[in-house]
């Protein structure tokens, strides 16, 4: 266990404000949905009676992509690179984990609004609102009060949540299609691409935006159809 042993002892000492300056790291600050995503995590991998050494056989699948998604990576050591991340676009604070060695798999979610004391604080709320218009000394003050509600949020009792056991064979049929990546070379321009996305047309690879293809991506909360910048006006290879 090289690169992931903070994580675990953290994790062992069910060291949640350690967890959480550990998220903050990626994020870049801390925040009442880090602070959500990790004490999900922490409670689900309790659930399961597993815990996210290095290159473990645990996948994560998050129904968001707010701040919690950040607490769910650095706990869990799932990413999108990894293959171990699974982005479900449900908009819901629920997280999935599977135990791919151990068969199993539990569904946690947040059941009902989440509220803490410091949350319900009527400077937090106005500061809340209008955030981008905060002076400088009014941003630390709110940031003051964010990293307080963020550790209430690691105090309240597991009974927040809403924790079942489900089936994991669905989510691991998904992933039997994953491979390795293999890479061909796109014959217009000339940029590396993934041999699974390019297009063979004559026996020639093409990347996807050379094939003209619609491409997609997650912009802010939603997927969308997302066409890239590009130095030259844009033409097809066919």
């Amino acid at each position: 266990m090289r690169f992931r042993k903070q994580i675990v002892e953290l994790l062992q000492r069910r060291d949640l404000w350690g967890l959480l300056n550990k998220a903050a790291e990626l994020h870049g600050h801390i925040c009442v949905g880090l602070a959500l995503g990790v004490k999900t995590s922490a409670v689900a991998l309790e659930r399961l009676g597993v815990l996210p050494a290095d290159d473990t056989d645990i996948i994560a699948v998050t129904d968001n992509n707010t701040c919690f998604a950040d607490g769910v990576q650095v706990v869990m050591g799932a990413t999108l690179g990894n293959n171990r991340l699974i982005y479900r676009d449900a908009g819901r604070f629920a997280l999935i984990l599977v135990d791919r060695r151990g068969g199993k798999a539990v569904r946690i979610s947040l059941a009902g609004r989440l509220t803490t004391p410091t949350m319900e604080n009527p400077r937090y709320r106005d500061y809340w609102s209008r955030l981008p218009q905060l002076t400088e000394e009014k941003r630390q003050e709110f940031r003051s009060l964010m990293e307080k509600a963020s550790a209430e949020v690691l105090e309240a009792p597991d009974a927040i949540f809403k924790i079942e056991e489900v089936p994991p064979d669905p989510i691991l049929d998904a992933l039997k299609s994953t491979t390795r990546p293999s890479w061909t070379v796109c014959e217009r321009c000339g940029v590396a691409t993934l041999a699974e996305r390019a297009v063979v047309v004559g026996g020639r690879h093409y990347c996807p935006d050379c094939a003209g293809l619609k491409t997609y991506a997650v912009v802010g909360r939603k997927i969308t159809e997302f066409k890239p910048p590009s130095s030259s006006p844009t033409q097809t290879a066919f």
